[in-house]
């Protein structure tokens, strides 16, 4: 994947989201200041392919017009494009009417829209172990204490044919021979703890053929994307996994819930490197501060702060308590005292 032009993003973003009770299409209920869909935008740049292209049904105007208005305050260095699902029927479907914008890429990685806490460090690990193997396909799994609704990963088991070539449509020993839908799933298949995140690098090559193979399935009539994976396999193609360290990377939003323990689990990340990096926050449970926002060594934050935007934080300052700081830039050895509200300014250094 030396040239640009090799990698496609496939953004997968047209759900309904009927448990969020809301008029808002899913992917854009804010987690932070920044709609779900957006931060997955943003997070795919990062890996700087050639062309990100979303795939939009539920109320899809809007989508793009709201997702639009983002870029263009927040824009990332790639082409993005809008695919309208037409047949709501699954993300397969999704990915098979999306299949002219991707076709003519060497590799395809496929995510949705509404799982915004995986990290672009994780991200860029899973496309080094696909460029070191080159399978057919490459699947981000996590093991999950209660997988729930999650599709399982079946591994495949020590090989069956010492000496013999391996059968058109067994999978390697250690790969990943099916994903099974917890619908679909038999007891034994829901024991298992190893789950499938909806992330993917394929070569498009095989994508493309697995995906117009896909048939309807379910009582919705719906096109699986799980299912590609048994029809690279029953080509004689290769799947396998990619573990990720940390599970609450792979978590989707679907309820109101989700979306508040989202935010929690991205505050506690934030500050957490904070710490780790110098900066004393004095109490996690009532400060809030976003992605993005830097603070220098040996500054402290007081309870109650709330600090996000483009902000950036030089050493030794002292925050609060109580108070929002967005978008400013605030000097090294300065103090923001009980309760301000400052957006959009400049504290030099040493002020008060």
């Amino acid at each position: 994947m030396s040239e640009k032009k090799d990698l496609c993003v496939l953004v997968l973003a047209a759900g309904l989201g009927t448990r969020m009770k809301s008029d808002l299409p899913k992917v854009l209920h804010a987690l932070g200041d920044s709609p779900l869909a957006a931060r997955v935008l943003k997070k795919v740049s990062v890996l700087n392919p050639s062309k990100i292209v979303v795939v939009v049904g539920h109320k899809a105007a809007m989508v793009k017009e709201a997702l639009g208005r983002y870029l263009q305050k927040e824009p990332v260095r790639t082409e993005v494009v809008f695919v309208t699902q037409k047949l709501l029927k699954g993300s397969g479907r999704a990915v098979q009417e999306a299949l002219p914008e991707i076709k003519n890429y060497r590799h395809t990685l496929i995510l949705c829209g509404d799982a915004p806490l995986l990290r672009t460090a994780t991200l860029k690990k899973m496309r080094a172990a696909y460029l070191r193997a080159l399978p057919d396909c490459l699947v981000m799994t996590a093991d999950l204490a209660a997988p729930g609704s999650y599709g399982r990963i079946k591994r495949a088991r020590p090989a069956l044919f010492p000496g013999r070539a391996r059968p058109k449509g067994v999978a390697r020993t250690g790969a990943v021979e099916a994903i099974v839908e917890a619908s679909d799933a038999s007891p034994a298949e829901l024991a298992l703890k190893e789950v499938n995140s909806g992330v993917y690098f394929f070569r498009t090559a095989a994508l493309v053929k697995a995906v117009k193979a896909l048939r309807k399935k379910g009582p919705k009539g719906e096109y699986y994307l799980t299912d590609s994976v048994e029809n690279i396999l029953a080509a004689g193609g290769e799947v396998r996994a990619f573990k990720a360290a940390d599970e609450t990377e792979i978590a989707g939003i679907n309820s109101r819930r989700d979306l508040a323990g989202a935010y929690k689990m991205m505050n506690k990340r934030v500050l957490l490197d904070l710490m780790d990096s110098g900066v004393t926050i004095v109490d996690p449970d009532t400060t809030y501060i976003e992605e993005g926002v830097k603070i220098g060594r040996d500054t402290v934050v007081q309870p109650g702060m709330h600090i996000k935007g483009a902000t950036v934080i030089g050493r030794n300052c002292r925050l609060g308590p109580y108070g929002v700081i967005d978008a400013c830039r605030i000097e090294d050895g300065s103090e923001v005292k009980f309760s301000c509200f400052l957006a959009g300014s400049r504290v030099r250094a040493g002020s008060i």
